[in-house]
């Protein structure tokens, strides 16, 4: 907002926090530790995506698209109990000024349990009712399957947050890889000896095991044990609440948008969409793990530190974005009925439609999810429910609408269309913040529009049907 400063613009109730001692004097600059922590963690998530892309070409050669559609159901379910439960426990010690204490660590790392064991409770109540609603028997025994290696999660060591609060992720990016491959390896032995999701469950054991193995045995710091502070809980609890709204919102906006696809569509063409969605984010989760790990932990030391300079880095940190997302969705609008073809059988053939739609989506929508991580780091998590509120309330809108005027198709270009109905609102949010930058995002917005323009006259949705 012209005439107005950083400080005035965003809330500095963060700024009378003391600093950890780890913060007041790091080894090297804040510029050093992003270069190096974003570059780790942009080469993780490359590698990370290629070994899904290819384990993905493996996997529907051995399985069945409704295998794929039925852990989709499952995952769905599995996030919405992970959100519905988050009270930001990780994310508190990244922001919190006692998030380098042992006893604040261990208190989380107690609490965490204490949630995967709810998650596994709630995932085997829901079993039944779930699959009842989506006909599909074997729901009863996945949704407690998947629940326990979300229990197995939860042991992980909060290293991890130490690590990542520092910005300090190389060794964390290998453990994640690692774990990621010995995954891959069992659901692949699993799928050849066994072709069923049960295949797809073992693999989410493994790689779940061994990262909460890893953690622990391969990251330095002090062992967690069981503990639970009085101050700690009530700090968790009072970030946490809006934390778990949020959250929940969160759950709402992307898998409850899955589950709506699930009820609408059915599990075949949910399977189709979850191999065009995993395809799509190539770039998208390339992008959220930059900002997840990297962009919040440098934008809560800006803010706590220099917020003047805060408007400038979110900037930068957009541009950056956008030019990552805008070159892949380009080339998937373009040619990934191709890339589709190519690489899959022909049971797999409608993907590549779903895959052009997606992809020019995309491209509207990082306009406004490129502010990832700002409000929780400047202390404005209350603003990050209501803008994902306002956000999923326009999404399920235009599924519901897109669907009933097109089909599966309508139904994708309804979730594809999200950003520019969201861009007002988001606007209006960031104007009032000093954070608005119209100038950044006017090229984004002709790039998506050419794109739609060609998938329109050019794109497989013409020829395929669902």
């Amino acid at each position: 907002m012209r005439g107005r400063s950083a400080e005035s613009a965003v809330n500095t109730e963060v700024l009378s926090l003391p600093v950890a001692p780890e913060d007041a004097a790091p080894r090297e600059t804040l510029s050093a530790r992003i270069l190096r922590s974003g570059s780790w963690t942009i080469a993780g998530s490359l590698a990370s995506q290629a070994l899904r892309f290819g384990s993905n070409l493996v996997l529907t050669r051995l399985l069945f698209p409704e295998a794929f559609g039925l852990m989709a159901i499952a995952q769905a379910i599995l996030t919405a109990a992970r959100l519905f439960s988050d009270v930001g426990l990780m994310q508190g010690a990244v922001r919190s000024a006692r998030g380098h204490e042992q006893r604040y660590l261990d208190t989380i790392w107690t609490l965490d349990i204490l949630k995967g064991s709810l998650i596994v409770l709630v995932m085997t109540a829901l079993g039944q009712p779930v699959a009842a609603a989506y006909h599909q028997p074997a729901l009863v025994a996945l949704l407690p399957a998947m629940g326990v290696a979300a229990l197995v999660s939860s042991f992980a060591s909060t290293k991890i947050a130490l690590v990542n609060r520092r910005l300090q992720v190389g060794r964390l990016t290998t453990m994640e890889l690692g774990s990621q491959c010995v995954g891959i390896a069992v659901m692949i032995a699993w799928a050849r000896v066994s072709p069923t999701p049960w295949a797809l469950v073992a693999g989410n054991w493994a790689n779940a095991f061994t990262m909460m193995l890893a953690s622990h045995l391969a990251l330095p710091g002090e062992r967690n044990r069981f503990a639970l502070d009085r101050g700690v809980v009530r700090e968790v609890l009072a970030f946490g609440s809006w934390v778990m709204m949020s959250s929940s919102v969160t759950f709402l906006a992307g898998e409850g948008g899955n589950l709506l696809n699930a009820a609408l569509v059915g599990a075949k063409t949910v399977g189709f969409l979850g191999i065009s969605t995993a395809l799509v984010m190539v770039a998208w989760s390339l992008i959220q793990s930059v900002s997840g790990r990297v962009l919040f932990a440098a934008y809560s030391e800006i803010f706590r530190t220099r917020p003047k300079d805060l408007p400038r880095a979110v900037e930068r940190a957009r541009r950056l974005q956008m030019m990552g997302v805008v070159a892949v969705a380009t080339l998937l609008a373009v040619a990934g009925d191709r890339l589709v073809d190519l690489v899959y059988d022909k049971r797999y053939h409608p993907v590549g439609a779903l895959l052009q739609i997606q992809a020019v989506g995309t491209v509207f929508k990082i306009v406004v999810s490129s502010y990832a991580g700002v409000p929780w780091a400047i202390g404005r998590p209350g603003l990050n429910t209501l803008m994902l509120s306002v956000e999923v309330a326009i999404l399920f809108a235009l599924l519901w609408v897109g669907f009933h005027l097109g089909g599966a198709v309508g139904l994708v270009t309804g979730g594809a269309s999200m950003g520019v109905f969201m861009y007002p609102f988001n606007a209006l949010v960031y104007r009032r913040l000093g954070l608005f930058q119209p100038r950044t995002d006017v090229w984004v917005f002709a790039a998506g529009a050419a794109l739609a323009a060609w998938v329109w006259h050019f794109g497989l949705w013409r020829s395929v049907t669902f």
